[in-house]
């Protein structure tokens, strides 16, 4: 080896002896195997490493001669590029640290024993993914219990869980959400078999305000869907959360959730508040005010108005609203005749609710008005002939007087029925007198003033042939 060794830091090219002494060491090596080299490819593996190691000798030395002559050090390789030109580039600038979620990780197909047609479930009668609505009620409805000999074997067999997961049921939780006292609520609870035989669901209302929920139990044939109706009913308000337990085939209990917010009837109103004001132009005797009543609860709202007086008036006084519905509601105010300010307040009374007070304020002008003349006499006129008369409306006080013409007898007509009358003012209104047989006509005419006192007007006639 040590030869061998001597050798190989020879210059082969230039020593020929060497060169020999190479053939003749690898002709005395034992038989080659499939991993070592022959003589040939020995010699040109050597020769290749000393052609490579003469050639860095060389540079060596001749970097060395360079030093030596120019009397500097050797020039410095800038492997950190400083002496490039800046381009305003940060190295890392605008990376961002990755993060890492786990929700972003695809999850894996869990390895079954029993194949699965897709990703949707394992294999069944139909291969179909029911959907469960809980809104939706199935009207069909199966047997109670098994009668024939085949249904009594399959109500009664232990299912494996592969045979468990082909029996579908939905939804796990039933929320009724805000239900009135006193009123049902209905949602479906829905079985879909995807076995080749028939199952026995049976179902445990062991709550009392799940106690009308039916049915208590059907066999479901194969591919078949059944449904169970869950109503929920209270005659008290509360939080109602249950568990409500069904069984398959009498043996395998599950368990599903019933949640409802028990609450009292409520009738939502859009204003709490009513102030009445006429406005300058108005001929109106009486002013009306509408509002909304809503209902957005599950069943019907019955309500009563209390506390109507001879200022504010409800209509309708008495009513039914509809679920998730709702009903417009008048309050009409009549002035007094004393034209001061009147409050008042209504209640609404609502069955199996709350109480609300509906505040109400209203004013009309005070108003003086007076006929100026105290008695109306037409004197005598004949049978079938007209007489027309004016009589005028005095206005003593300082706001606009309003007036209406109450009543009159038959043969009497006033024009117009009603009127304003400016502030210290005066207007006309007109009598028409037409009698049609002999008679002697006494009535009075009466004036409904608006925030004042009604005023009256004796009338005189005779009529003859």
């Amino acid at each position: 080896l040590q030869s061998l060794t001597k050798i190989m830091k020879t210059d082969l090219s230039r020593n020929e002896t060497s060169s020999a002494a190479l053939d003749s060491i690898m002709l005395d090596l034992p038989e080659p195997t499939m991993h070592s080299l022959s003589p040939s490819a020995m010699q040109a593996h050597v020769r290749n490493k000393q052609r490579y190691n003469a050639h860095l000798k060389q540079s060596r030395v001749q970097r060395k001669i360079l030093e030596k002559r120019g009397g500097q050090p050797p020039v410095e390789v800038d492997i950190f590029f400083d002496d490039d030109v800046n381009r305003g580039m940060q190295p890392g600038s605008g990376l961002k640290s990755p993060r890492y979620s786990v929700d972003e990780i695809k999850p894996e197909k869990l390895a079954l024993q029993r194949a699965l047609d897709d990703d949707s479930g394992a294999r069944g009668v139909t291969g179909q993914t029911y959907k469960h609505e809980e809104g939706k009620l199935i009207k069909k409805k199966f047997k109670a219990g098994p009668t024939t000999q085949a249904e009594v074997r399959d109500c009664s067999a232990a299912l494996e869980n592969w045979q468990l997961s082909l029996i579908s049921v939905g939804p796990r939780v039933l929320d009724f959400g805000n239900v009135y006292v006193r009123s049902q609520k209905v949602k479906s609870f829905s079985v879909f078999n995807d076995l080749p035989q028939a199952v026995l669901i049976s179902m445990q209302y062991d709550a009392e305000e799940l106690s009308r929920s039916s049915p208590v139990s059907q066999v479901v044939p194969s591919a078949q869907a059944a449904g169970f109706d869950v109503t929920i009913c209270s005659s008290i308000p509360q939080s109602f959360q249950r568990q409500v337990v069904y069984t398959i085939n009498g043996m395998h209990a599950f368990k599903l959730l019933v949640k409802a917010e028990i609450t009292p009837v409520i009738i939502k109103m859009s204003r709490a508040e009513l102030h009445f004001r006429f406005q300058e132009e108005s001929l109106d005797r009486t002013i009306t005010e509408s509002f909304i009543l809503a209902n957005p609860g599950n069943a019907p709202a019955r309500f009563t108005w209390v506390g109507s007086n001879a200022s504010f008036s409800a209509s309708p006084t008495s009513g039914v609203i509809r679920a998730n519905g709702d009903m417009t509601t008048e309050v009409c105010f009549t002035p007094p005749a004393s034209g001061q300010l009147m409050e008042g307040f209504l209640t609404l009374r609502t069955e199996d609710g709350e109480d609300q007070m509906l505040r109400c304020t209203g004013q009309a002008p005070e108003a003086f008005l007076s006929f100026g003349v105290k008695k109306l006499d037409i004197g005598v006129l004949a049978v079938g002939l007209a007489s027309d008369r004016s009589v005028p409306i005095i206005n003593s006080g300082k706001s606009v007087g309003v007036f209406h013409v109450e009543s009159v007898s038959e043969g009497v007509i006033v024009s117009p029925m009603r009127g304003r009358v400016a502030a210290e003012g005066r207007a006309d209104i007109d009598v028409h007198v037409l009698l049609d047989r002999p008679m002697q006509l006494e009535t009075t005419l009466s004036l409904n003033v608006r925030g004042g006192k009604a005023i009256r007007l004796p009338i005189i006639a005779t009529a003859v042939v």
